[in-house]
């Protein structure tokens, strides 16, 4: 070849790298020159020390064994996972017989069973689909099948090892007719207009693509759709080919049956099933000689638990980095817990306390979060008074803030630092059937940790800024490989739906419905209480003195009781779970979190309480509001202060553009009136299991 750079050239396979697959196919050669009742003892030798020395192995072939033998005992599963390695041991020397054993010594190991059939399939004048499948005999029932047809192609998935490549395929074509890969659709379909036979096996996990979901010893199984395709395609009949390691060195029996009835059907799922029933019979017949060792259920119906451990490659960088800030994170924690004077923040955050089971987690970051939630809480909870709600919280001042709403309506809790371990034992106490998860907490090994144990996590609200899909190499890793692991997203934009799909989200569950602060029907406002002090605000109330100082020193602070009197120029209220009263005794409502490069604030309930509003430049977090209000002539944005100090001053002197703006924003948040029901009915679609379980009760 001329490129110099093809793994096929000589000196690519002389290379050193290369040279242990040389060793390991030398000695395999070797072997071939040994009695079959000699195969047979290395076989059962190297399976053994295969079950000790591969323990990852290990457990998913008791895993499938497990799932698809739910009638045996314990010590009975132990011996079939132990005969399988055994099988899976003699499988590598079988295969080196296939490759360069001597006729003179396979063809007196085989007898044959229902070759009538494969001669009346061939009689029909058209190409003939053998159903195989992946057994330990798989290598060796290749060349005990070329003895009986001299027109037979293999189909094959390519080697990861190019050297391992090349002497299979080289071997495999010298004792078949040809070969061909299996996703060669086009290609197997000439062969077979041709009358040639097709040896195709199916019976392997491929992903959710071009499959659908069928049983297979009595579990829903990801099963390839291509199969019955084919058949279709092509009229060719479809027959089972089985073969059998017999007892002791009594040798094999390749049996081949008669084709499937009413094959192919129209419908993919029955002829998905119909495949696997085929192969179901012969795995029943001698399971310790299927290759329990892939893993045949890995693709599972979407919101089931899955069956293996989970390959974490693309989140150790972040189990690394999140290892690395554990030390600040317990300070942090055990400094926010001594503050509080609250030992369930520091257990609770740090994953050492024990939870009670429900049947719904409501996971709100913190003030603005729960507030958003609470409208839906309370509408499921007067349909549905049964279900058991647990809303998880990062701050004190968001729990509190949710008691106060929620009274004893759910169990409050506070989430787990996203620590592996913490959220797989969190999970694994509260067991709830959904997680739904307001806003941006995207945290990867809790929403990992969801799907792992089929809990659907749904984000509710969901929004993602142009921050989170700019940001570094690492951070857009870790959003893309979390992205597969959310099981629906109902953003609140379309912008915020694209960048979720650029992050892998399944576009099929992804939803665009406003935003979840929209009101609701309910516009009740609660009186000022005294609820305690955001730690965050107490930071930053002396540098906010100081930047008044110079201004005016006429200043009453709403945390420190101070009364209001004609003197005061300036109140701070510091206090949470108020602002609504605030808003309802003003005359107009700055938004001062527009004016710095923070996203900007939620600006609904100043047009719900009638007030006029203002904001600056910076609403990238409420993009679609802010179109919307200055579209309506509800609200009036300004780029800097020299335009905020003249709006304010027209305002103050002209209160008729005030009652304007507010009657139009009035006028727009009634268009809102019923997103808090479209929510909820969508999310009882994603979580049906909720609903069922109160008509149930």
């Amino acid at each position: 070849m001329s490129d110099t750079t093809s793994p096929y050239q000589a000196r690519y396979f002389l290379n050193p790298l290369n040279w242990p697959m040389w060793l390991v196919i030398g000695l395999l050669w070797l072997t071939t020159r040994l009695s079959y009742r000699s195969i047979l003892r290395l076989g059962a030798g190297l399976g053994r020390i295969g079950y000790y020395l591969l323990p990852s192995r290990r457990r998913i072939v008791r895993t499938n064994i497990r799932l698809t033998h739910p009638g045996l005992d314990e010590a009975a599963v132990q011996r079939l996972v132990k005969d399988s390695f055994f099988s899976a041991g003699l499988m590598l020397f079988e295969m080196a017989w296939a490759w360069w054993g001597k006729d003179a010594k396979i063809q007196p190991l085989v007898r044959y069973e229902g070759l009538e059939h494969l001669q009346a399939a061939e009689a029909q004048g058209k190409g003939v689909l053998l159903l195989g499948s992946h057994f330990t005999t798989l290598e060796l029932q290749g060349r005990l099948l070329a003895y009986r047809a001299n027109n037979i192609y293999p189909t094959y998935k390519p080697a990861h090892n190019s050297l391992f490549e090349l002497i299979m395929t080289y071997n495999r074509r010298r004792m078949n007719k040809g070969l061909i890969t299996s996703r060669d659709m086009r290609g197997i379909l000439k062969l077979l207009k041709r009358r040639q036979i097709i040896w195709y096996a199916p019976d392997q996990d491929f992903g959710a693509d071009r499959s659908v979901f069928a049983p297979f010893m009595g579990i829903q199984t990801s099963t390839l759709t291509m199969t019955a395709r084919l058949a279709e395609a092509s009229g060719a009949p479809m027959l089972p080919l089985y073969c059998d390691r017999l007892p002791g060195d009594q040798g094999y029996v390749m049996r081949i049956g008669p084709p499937l009835r009413d094959f192919p059907s129209g419908d993919a799922v029955r002829d998905a099933a119909a495949i696997n029933a085929a192969i179901e019979v012969q795995v029943r017949r001698v399971p310790e000689q299927y290759i329990w060792g892939h893993r045949r259920f890995k693709t599972r119906p979407r919101g089931e638990p899955q069956l293996y451990k989970l390959k974490r490659r693309n989140l150790r960088s972040y189990s690394l980095t999140l290892a690395l800030l554990s030390l600040p994170a317990l300070i942090y924690t055990l400094w926010i817990g001594l503050r509080e004077r609250d030992a369930s923040y520091i257990l609770e955050r740090l994953g050492l306390a024990r939870t009670q089971k429900t049947d719904l987690i409501v996971h709100a970051a913190s003030i603005g979060e729960v507030n958003a939630v609470v409208p839906l809480l309370e509408l499921l909870l007067a349909r549905f008074p049964h279900i058991r709600v647990l809303l998880s919280v990062n701050t004190p001042s968001g729990r509190r803030i949710a008691q106060q709403r929620l009274g004893d309506k759910i169990r409050y809790r506070y989430m787990p630092v996203d620590w592996r371990w913490s959220v797989y034992r969190y999970l694994a106490q509260t067991n709830p059937q959904c997680a739904w998860i307001v806003e941006t907490e995207l945290w990867p090994n809790f929403l990992e940790a969801c799907y792992y144990r089929g809990i659907r996590s749904i984000i509710i609200n969901g929004r993602l800024s142009a921050r989170s899909t700019d940001s570094g190499r690492l951070m857009r890793q870790w959003l893309r490989h979390v992205g597969q692991y959310i099981f629906a997203v109902m953003a609140r934009s379309n912008e915020d739906a694209q960048r979720y799909l650029s992050h892998k989200v399944t576009p099929e569950y992804l939803n665009v419905l406003c935003h979840l602060k929209k009101p609701s029907t309910s516009k009740k406002s609660e009186a000022p209480t005294e609820l305690g002090r955001d730690y965050h605000l107490l930071r930053r109330l002396p540098e906010i003195l100081r930047d008044l100082q110079n201004l005016t020193d006429a200043i009453s602070i709403r945390s420190r009781e101070d009364r209001v009197t004609a003197k005061t120029e300036v109140y701070i209220a510091d206090t949470f779970g108020e602002l609504r009263s605030f808003i309802q005794g003003a005359q107009f409502v700055i938004m001062g979190g527009s004016f710095e490069p923070f996203g900007g604030q939620n600006i609904i309930e100043v047009a719900q309480a009638g007030k006029a509003l203002v904001f600056g430049p910076h609403m990238e977090n409420f993009h679609d509001e802010a179109r919307d209000f200055i579209a309506a002539g509800a609200a009036m944005q300004v780029e800097d202060q020299r335009q905020l100090s003249s709006t304010l001053t027209s305002l103050l002197q002209h209160p008729e553009q005030r009652q304007q703006l507010a009657q139009q924003g009035s006028a727009l948040v009634t268009r809102y009136t019923h997103v808090t029901e479209m929510y909820l009915e969508q999310l009882l679609r994603y979580c049906p299991s909720l609903a069922q379980q109160h008509q149930a009760s």
